[in-house]
């Protein structure tokens, strides 16, 4: 029996929160790879049947879109039949999903130019003033800089949805790192 490729989206948990959908490829029938999309979703919106999220999601048309692309891309891609370890599946799968599927209004260097960008416009809730001081400007402008090194270096874009404690504590460790080292200058 002949078993071509084949591609599926499976939520891996179900929880009662968002959970990340995964795209599987079945090459047979005992191998298959698992590779997580940027994409999460409370279980009670999921079709298992159809793979999809249910139409009275409010966001089920553009994630199904999404789902669609990236699909697509990758039934077009020629190596999916070269594929033969998880790792390269992954990072084709993440790939693609960087170009098609995140937003950069997601990623955490996104959310530190939109404040530096709206910073004469935020209002202190404590004093009532309108705008931020230049000094904390001046933070967010070394955040960012930092971050942009940090990203380079790790090869990674951060999502605001997946910034766990674990990944904030290695960026603050970087940051005091990257700090001592200006400061010894």
């Amino acid at each position: 029996m002949l078993y071509y490729p084949k591609l599926e989206y499976h939520l891996l948990s179900k929880e009662r929160r968002k959970v990340q959908i995964y795209l599987i490829l079945r090459l047979h029938l005992r191998k298959k790879f698992e590779a997580p999309l940027p994409l999460y979703i409370n279980p009670s919106f999921w079709d298992a049947k159809n793979e999809q999220v249910k139409i009275h999601y409010r966001d089920s048309y553009e994630i199904n879109n999404k789902l669609l692309i990236v699909k697509n891309q990758l039934e077009k891609n020629p190596a999916l039949d070269q594929i033969k370890n998880h790792k390269l599946f992954k990072k084709t799968v993440k790939e693609i999903s960087d170009k098609y599927v995140v937003k950069s209004d997601l990623t955490l260097l996104s959310a530190i130019e939109r404040y530096i960008a709206f910073a004469p416009q935020i209002k202190n809730k404590k004093t009532g003033s309108i705008g931020l001081k230049s000094a904390t400007v001046i933070r967010y402008e070394f955040l960012k800089k930092i971050y942009g090194e940090y990203k380079i270096k790790r090869r990674k874009i951060y999502l605001l949805i997946v910034l766990k404690s674990v990944i904030l504590m290695n960026l603050l460790a970087f940051f005091y790192m990257k700090k001592n080292m200006e400061l010894a200058l």
